[in-house]
């Protein structure tokens, strides 16, 4: 019958070479790494591992900087070091553009207003042509108005309003019409306070009289 203590005068014999080299020292010479786990201590655990893939959970890779999702990382997007730029994001690991926008030369591009890129990339409206959902139409892009052959914002930052009209003493300029500033609104020529004024009181043209005021827009 085999002995059962066999193994362990097998496990003590393997110690005898690291024994021999340990007879073989001086005292002062230095004992390194004698002690080695049979898989040479590789692993996950390891501190000269760099942070590889190893460390990183299942769904993440490691990339420059850490752990990272290739689907949605904006600088790792699909694979380390595709970075997503030009208004793009990364999703499902691609750079896209939002729903409505095409990647024109790099550029994330509103397809439906850009008179450069009108419907499709590469596609340019005429002189005097705007984009309007993805067409090119005769005229001025909203909110600009044609002035003399020329496309020009209404509400110009001088004071001038449309084509150059320049709006009276309590008036703003309006989509490229001067208007009553509110609550005023315009009766005639005029622009008048509805809840006060004696001449337009509560809506123009009534009239409350020489001996009552307006007062909330109700004569009394």
């Amino acid at each position: 019958m085999r002995s059962r203590t066999a193994p362990r005068h097998l496990a003590a014999l393997a110690w005898l070479p690291v024994l021999f080299q340990l007879a073989g020292l001086g005292c002062g010479d230095t004992l390194i790494d004698v002690l080695v786990p049979a898989d040479g201590g590789s692993g996950a655990g390891d501190p000269g591992a760099g942070g590889g893939a190893a460390d990183c959970a299942p769904s993440l890779a490691a990339c420059e900087g850490g752990c990272v999702d290739l689907s949605t990382n904006n600088a790792n997007c699909g694979a380390c070091g595709v970075v997503c730029s030009g208004g793009a994001f990364c999703g499902a690991g691609r750079c896209v553009c939002r729903e409505g926008d095409g990647m024109c030369n790099g550029v994330c591009t509103f397809l439906d207003a850009d008179p450069q890129n009108c419907g499709a990339c590469g596609i340019r409206c005429g002189s005097g042509q705007f984009c309007r959902h993805g067409a090119c139409e005769e005229g001025c892009s909203p909110p600009q108005i044609s002035c003399d052959g020329e496309c020009v914002d209404p509400e110009w930052s001088d004071g001038d309003c449309g084509c150059g009209d320049i709006c009276d003493e309590g008036e703003e300029c309006h989509d490229g019409e001067c208007d009553c500033v509110a609550p005023e609104v315009r009766c005639g020529e005029s622009c008048v306070d509805l809840d006060s004024d004696g001449e337009h009181c509560g809506d123009c043209d009534v009239w409350c009289g020489d001996r009552s005021v307006c007062v909330d827009g109700i004569c009394q």
